[in-house]
C-alpha cells in the first residue's frame, strides 16, 4: 500500500507480496480493491481465488496468523500512545504559551 498525502494506492505486486508472507487477508482486501477497479482483469481474478482458498483451508488457531495480528496490534498501540504523548504536550505547550519578553529572546 503507497500513500500519497491522504491518498492510498494499492497494486497487484503489494497483494502478491502479501499473500507470500502469509497476510492473505490483506491480500484479499487489496484484489477485491484493485477488481472493482478493474473487473476485467482476470489475473486478479485468479489470484484473489487462489488467496481466497488458502485463506479458507488456514487452521484458524495458526500460531504465525495469532503472533502476526499481535505484532500488528502491538504496533498500532505504540504508534497511538506516541501520538496521545504528543498531544498532551501540545496542549501543554498551548496552555503555557506567553508572549516571550525581550530578555528571554535575548538568552
Amino acid at each position: 500500500m503507497m500513500t500519497t498525502g491522504n491518498r492510498i494506492f494499492y497494486t497487484a505486486t503489494m497483494a502478491r507480496l502479501y499473500a507470500e508472507q502469509g497476510n492473505l487477508s490483506r491480500a484479499v482486501m487489496i484484489y477485491r480493491h484493485l477488481l472493482r477497479e478493474f473487473p476485467e482483469r482476470e489475473d486478479l481474478v485468479q489470484a484473489l481465488a487462489d488467496a481466497e482458498a488458502r485463506l479458507a483451508a488456514r487452521d484458524p488457531y495458526d500460531i504465525v496468523e495469532r503472533i502476526s495480528q499481535w505484532a500488528h496490534l502491538t504496533l498500532k498501540l505504540g504508534r497511538i500512545a506516541k501520538l496521545g504523548r504528543i498531544r498532551r504536550q501540545l496542549q501543554t505547550r498551548a496552555s503555557a504559551d506567553q508572549p516571550i519578553s525581550r530578555i528571554e529572546e535575548k538568552s
